[in-house]
């Protein structure tokens, strides 16, 4: 039988115009015998440029499946959102409605390096984020990427 230990804890800190986001999640797995992959902790990631998921979870640079474990891990993602971040400083975008956030996400395993992103984005109305991310590996430059997040479930209103 396949035994694990989950500790979690996310938290939304508003004031009028700021929001932080941030969750931290750990784990680890007591009985590994007879363990396939599909059992494994796998992590949220998307390859893609476009995605359905919030920046607030999830990883946009990492491959998958490339951190998937079956040791002990620990995770932990915050994001600061604020309209006045740099852009509405802008004459021109003053007025506009939009905000900007800054996203760290981090990632250990037993087996495995840690892993980083930092990312800068701009929301549009609640609609639509577009951010940039750069990873590391153990501190290492790894990859910079684009990407665009639309939250579906925002328009099945749930």
């Amino acid at each position: 039988e396949i035994a694990s230990c989950l500790v979690g804890s996310e938290m939304c800190i508003r004031d009028r115009f700021n929001t932080l986001d941030w969750a931290v999640n750990a784990g680890t797995f007591w009985d590994k015998k007879g363990m396939q992959f599909p059992d494994f902790k796998h992590f949220a990631t998307t390859g893609l440029p476009v995605t359905e998921r919030s920046f607030d979870t999830g990883f946009s640079l990492l491959d998958n499946y490339a951190y998937s474990t079956n040791t002990r891990w620990v995770q932990a993602n915050i994001s600061w959102y604020t309209p006045y971040l740099l852009l509405k400083f802008l004459p021109f975008l003053k007025k506009k409605n939009l905000d900007e956030a800054l996203h760290l996400r981090t990632l250990a395993g037993y087996d495995r390096r840690p892993y980083s992103e930092v990312g800068y984005s701009i929301g549009f109305l609640k609609l639509a984020r577009l951010g940039v991310f750069v990873g590391f590996e153990s501190l290492k430059y790894r990859s910079t990427g684009v990407s665009v997040s639309i939250p579906l479930s925002m328009f099945a209103g749930e």
